[in-house]
Formats: structure tokens, sequence, C-alpha cells
């Protein structure tokens, strides 16, 4: 399968990856001692740096609650596995939403979904405008995922390429 780049409305100005709070770093310490940042292929590292986007293939920051504080997601390694993970700020202490738990793969990455993006949700088979920021972990071997927060817990959604749909 060639690896599918799905390209949102994302804001592509130019700017650094967002640095992790102490807090947040306290957590991923605590519920993952040994932590380290995933390995990021040098292509997708690439696609990033030509489209200029605001945050790294590991990391986000943006608000996925609506609560209009920053809020995190990360994806790093521990203990032989690839943890995607949101922070939630709750007045400056960081409630972690573990996303996802994969196999190590330097071709997997973070996507953020700006709130008012267009989607589709496959469920319902209908489109769909995002509430609040939303997350994706995008995947070279498997269906994408978007992750949206709803009613106090992240919504786990398939996001299929067009290439999958055809098939």
């Amino acid at each position: 399968m060639r690896l599918v780049l799905v390209v949102m409305t994302i804001a592509c100005a130019a700017g650094a990856a967002p640095e992790l709070p102490g807090s947040v770093k306290h957590e991923l310490d605590r519920l993952y001692p040994g932590w380290s940042p995933v390995r990021i292929a040098p292509q997708v590292a690439a696609w990033f740096a030509d489209y200029r986007l605001p945050y790294a293939p590991d990391r986000i920051a943006a608000d996925f609650d609506g609560d209009g504080r920053t809020d995190y997601a990360v994806r790093v390694q521990s203990a032989g596995r690839a943890v995607a993970i949101a922070f939630l700020d709750r007045d400056g202490k960081f409630q972690a939403h573990v996303l996802s738990t994969d196999a190590p793969d330097s071709f997997t990455y973070l996507l953020l979904y700006r709130r008012g993006d267009k989607d589709f949700d496959f469920t319902k088979l209908k489109p769909f405008r995002h509430a609040h920021d939303a997350i994706g972990v995008m995947y070279f071997d498997k269906t994408p995922l978007t992750f949206r927060y709803v009613a106090g817990k992240f919504q786990k959604m398939l996001s299929p390429s067009d290439e999958e749909l055809e098939q």
C-alpha cells in the first residue's frame, strides 16, 4: 500500500513544534517511566516541513475539549510500544487520555483537525464539521483514526482514505 497523506484545512503558518509543559512531562514520567519520543521517518518530517505545519508529527497543542485552554496530544514510545495520548488541561493539571497503543512505526504520525474543519462520519454516513480541535492518528499500513472529544470522553472514528473506499 502506498502512503496516502491527507491534508485537511490546517493552518500552515510557520512555527516551531509545541514544547510540552513540565506537568505533561511529569505525567508521562509517572504513567510511562523511561518514555522517549517516537522515531519519525525522514519523509514524514520533510512533509511537515514542506507544509510548514505549526506542530510536530509526534506532538500537537490545541483545544480538544473546547474550554479555551491549551491541551496536548503526543506519541511516545514506552516498553516497546508507541502510545498516542491526549492531555486535557484541568486548571494547570493535565488529565491523560490514552488514544491508541501500537507497535512502533516511524511512518505513523499525529494530524490536527481544526474546529470547523469538514469531515465525514463513516458510521452514520454523514458529513459533519468538527466542534472542537480533533486528533488524527495516521498510519501507513492501516486505516487512520480520528479522535474527537464528545460528552466527556474521546470518541474514536475510522477515517478511511479515498483509496480504501474504492476497494
